[in-house]
């Protein structure tokens, strides 16, 4: 099992794109909302589909 992650390179690793555009709008988004009750929720929620950007992402396998 220690062998598959040897050679683990992190720069090959691309994260999904189209999760990383909504939290960049969600992100900004609630900047222009900053002082409301929703610019929490907003900020979490960009943060969560951050991370889903690196969960749903791929890793390119180079021979």
């Amino acid at each position: 099992m220690e062998e598959e992650y040897e050679n683990f390179d992190v720069d090959k690793w691309k994260p999904n794109l189209y999760f990383l555009i909504i939290s960049l709008t969600l992100t900004i988004t609630s900047i222009a909302l900053i002082d409301t009750m929703l610019n929490a929720f907003l900020v979490g929620a960009g943060f969560l589909c951050f991370g889903w950007s690196f969960v749903f992402g791929k890793y390119k396998k180079t021979k």
